[in-house]
């Protein structure tokens, strides 16, 4: 058949074909492509540490859903929380380091006027600008918290999981209005599919970047306007007022010539004594201003008399049989002893067993022999 006859015959046939491969390379290129780009895209090298170790997009992936997991966990809010336990003032690393991992990129004047006041009561030496500076960028948070990761690991600082988990455990009812660690937990596990090792991972991470932060400010000394502020936060102020007195003044006269005191009389002293005897030592107050005083605290006075057997046993009636029954039955408890459960072994387990009645009078009669 001629192939022109054949295309003019059948050419709506040949026309809608080439429509519906043109409309599916159309819609399935672009996607095709796309995913070719993500497998090869993930290993792509975009940057390099100071180490010259690769920074792959994968890395930032990562970062970026680490950063998501830290807002879930409401790492900002924790950051703020922290405070330096000398001067008992926010912790501004805690609050910088917040910023520039959470924050939006507007400012919020709240935040940068409380960044300010803990600033300038601790008298900081940091600027204006320099805070600015937190949130004109140049890179998204995930490329600072990666770098920030580095840095720490590098550093050798690595903090457990179970430090983690324990600190999660004390913050998260502070931070969810008392949920408890199982229960938000559980919760970014069921509704996000995050495991839970990996939320403990990720927070292990941003303890061990805000230690390394500690670490590396630890070398700067503390101002003298710190250690004033901590001191008055602590209200250890102190204000001594001192006067020496010469002993001899109160033994002499006061005449050039060193003429001796008087002797008290006795009158003098059981006046001074009726005076003074309602006060305790050292009772300041309008009636004495000295701080004499002979009251004593309460006392008790005790007691005691000596009895021999041998001149109590004529007065006292033995008991009947009836009574020392009645006695038995009355106090069985007291004639409990613990025995092994097998008399055969004294290594067994021991037991309690109470003694009969017929025991107790056999040894009250021994006893009895052996004291007359």
């Amino acid at each position: 058949m001629n192939l022109v006859k054949w295309l003019r015959k059948n050419n709506m046939k040949v026309m809608a074909v080439v429509v519906v491969f043109i409309m599916i390379a159309f819609t399935i290129g672009p996607a095709l492509r796309y995913l070719g780009r993500g497998r090869t895209g993930q290993r792509e090298t975009v940057a390099y540490f100071a180490d010259n170790k690769k920074i792959t997009n994968r890395d930032l992936i990562q970062a970026n859903q680490e950063l998501e997991i830290l807002r879930l966990l409401r790492a900002d809010l924790l950051l703020k929380s922290l405070s330096i336990p000398i001067l008992r003032t926010p912790d501004l690393r805690g609050y910088l380091l917040s910023e520039l991992l959470f924050a939006e990129r507007r400012t919020s004047p709240l935040i940068i006027n409380r960044i300010k006041q803990l600033i300038t009561a601790n008298q900081y030496g940091i600027s204006d600008k320099q805070i600015n500076d937190i949130y004109r960028r140049s890179m998204p948070s995930n490329v600072y918290w990666l770098l920030l990761k580095n840095e720490a690991q590098l550093a050798g600082v690595r903090i457990p999981n179970e430090n983690a988990g324990s600190v999660l455990s004390m913050a998260i009812p502070q931070l969810f209005n008392g949920a408890t660690y199982s229960q938000v937990i559980r919760s970014m596990v069921d509704q996000q599919g995050i495991p839970e090792k990996e939320i403990l991972t990720t927070f292990s991470k941003l303890m061990a970047v805000l230690e390394y932060a500690k670490m590396i400010c630890a070398a700067e000394d503390f101002t003298n306007s710190q250690i004033m502020h901590a001191l008055s936060r602590e209200e250890e102020t102190i204000d001594v007022e001192f006067v020496k007195f010469d002993s001899a003044i109160f033994a002499v006269l006061g005449t050039p010539y060193g003429e001796t005191q008087e002797k008290p009389s006795e009158e003098k002293l059981i006046e001074h004594f009726e005076k003074y005897k309602n006060f305790f030592d050292g009772d300041v107050n309008e009636q004495n201003p000295y701080g004499f005083g002979y009251k004593l605290p309460d006392r008790i006075q005790l007691e005691y008399i000596a009895v021999k057997l041998d001149d109590i046993s004529a007065i006292v009636t033995e008991p009947t049989q009836q009574e020392s029954e009645e006695f038995y039955e009355r106090n069985r408890e007291r004639f409990t002893v613990t025995v092994p459960s097998d008399p055969n072994d004294p290594n067994s387990t021991p037991v309690e067993q109470t003694k009969s009645y017929a025991e107790v009078a056999i040894l009250s009669q021994t006893s009895s022999c052996s004291t007359k």
